[in-house]
């Protein structure tokens, strides 16, 4: 196993744990209301760090950090879409 199929432990954690926080923010653990605002902040946090270990990250690590922002980004859209409908619904039961 070369260095290019590890991830190291702590950019590892570092990432799951930046992960599961925007996730909580999305509210899609059934109990906290989202939070778009907080989870978008994580989101650009882990794309940043991308950005900023640009051909410094073994090929694991950046195969990891582009999955967890797709992951995200897809989550946060579905999440987004959601809460807008929701707010639409209550908008109109609000004017009847």
């Amino acid at each position: 196993m070369t260095t290019d199929e590890i991830v190291d432990h702590n950019f590892g954690a570092l990432l799951y744990g930046l992960h599961a926080t925007a996730v909580l923010y999305m509210g899609l653990d059934g109990k906290t209301k989202p939070n778009l605002e907080l989870a978008r902040e994580n989101i650009a946090i882990i794309t940043t760090l991308k950005n900023k270990t640009h051909g410094n990250l073994a090929t694991a690590e950046t195969t990891l950090i582009n999955e967890i922002i797709s992951d995200l980004q897809m989550k946060y859209a579905q999440v987004s879409d959601a809460t807008t409908a929701e707010n639409k619904l209550e908008d109109n039961d609000g004017e009847a």
